[in-house]
């Protein structure tokens, strides 16, 4: 009997951050084809767009928050943003991330505690499905309007 695949109801059912590092653990491997793909998923896209075309302060670093699997990051890239960071509390995650080679750096961190990056080190901050219902909610902002300039 073939696996059963992760979706929404695992991802909207997280509770801790614990639970986040562990669903993503599981799931980073598949979640391009198995979630991104069939579900034809353009958040990171529109992402992208809205960035590119309302974006003042491209040279400096570029912050995607819940970076994953670098849906966002590979767009931004292929769009000529090159100085981008990415993100999220999955090492998993920023490890398939790390194999579309669109990053400058990569950051393993629980964005709701302090991000170790310094005051006033990038320019924007971009985000795709992270800012949601068993994920990240208001209690980032401070940092992240802390490093960001």
């Amino acid at each position: 009997m073939p696996e059963k695949k992760i979706g929404y109801n695992e991802a909207y059912s997280l509770k801790t951050p614990a639970d986040s590092i562990k669903l993503y653990k599981k799931w980073a491997q598949a979640y391009d084809e198995d979630f991104a793909l069939s579900s034809n998923y353009l958040s990171p896209a529109k992402i992208c767009s809205f960035f590119n075309k309302h974006a003042r302060n491209t040279d400096t670093p570029i912050l995607d928050v819940g970076a994953g699997t670098g849906l966002v990051g590979e767009c931004l890239n292929k769009t000529g943003n090159k100085k981008i960071i990415g993100i999220d509390i999955s090492p998993e995650m920023l490890e398939q991330a790390k194999l579309k080679g669109c990053y400058s750096s990569l950051v393993s961190a629980n964005v709701t505690k302090k991000i170790p990056l310094k005051n006033n080190s990038v320019g924007a901050v971009v985000s795709a499905g992270t800012f949601t219902h068993g994920h990240v909610g208001p209690d980032a902002f401070d940092e992240l309007l802390r490093i960001t300039k």
